[in-house]
């Protein structure tokens, strides 16, 4: 995936490198802000709030160890997590998410790699779970074993 991200990089006159680096280094470095460029998830409730700051405030900007590994410094998106953080109820809480998420778009502070919001998974076809899974998981808790089919999937195997 970043190979022809880099490729690409240097077609339009970048000088881009890949530096692979060691677990432990890895962690000093993206904790210390010592990188032009890093991989990185943005992990996400279904409700957001105070925690963003961490994300995307000036204040984690500069915090070694914090999650701002952006360096994001904008004072429109501070105030808006501040709302965010202050919401009474659902509605401004999916108010105030979106306008953080225009904010943050705008900005251009990122490339996203992996832009799939749903997650294929390959299983025996002994598995079966509810029609209706959570929004934000696959729900393998959801998910329990069809004892004829898991004979039939046995069986299969010691062919």
């Amino acid at each position: 995936m970043l190979l022809p991200y880099i490729r690409n990089l240097k077609r339009l006159g970048f000088d881009a490198t890949l530096r692979q680096v060691d677990g432990p280094q890895y962690y000093e470095r993206v904790r210390r802000f010592d990188y032009d460029m890093v991989v990185d998830v943005f992990a996400q409730s279904l409700s957001p709030g105070a925690e963003q700051v961490g994300f995307w405030g000036s204040s984690a900007a500069d915090q070694v160890g914090n999650r701002n590994t952006i360096g994001i410094k904008n004072t429109a998106i501070d105030t808006v997590i501040d709302q965010l953080g202050k919401a009474k109820n659902r509605d401004e809480i999916v108010l105030y998410a979106q306008v953080l998420d225009r904010l943050l778009r705008a900005g251009h502070y990122l490339v996203p790699l992996y832009g799939k919001s749903a997650t294929n998974v390959a299983y025996w076809d002994q598995y079966r779970h509810t029609e209706k899974l959570p929004s934000n998981a696959i729900g393998i808790d959801y998910w329990w074993t069809d004892k004829e089919a898991e004979a039939r999937v046995n069986q299969y195997l010691k062919q």
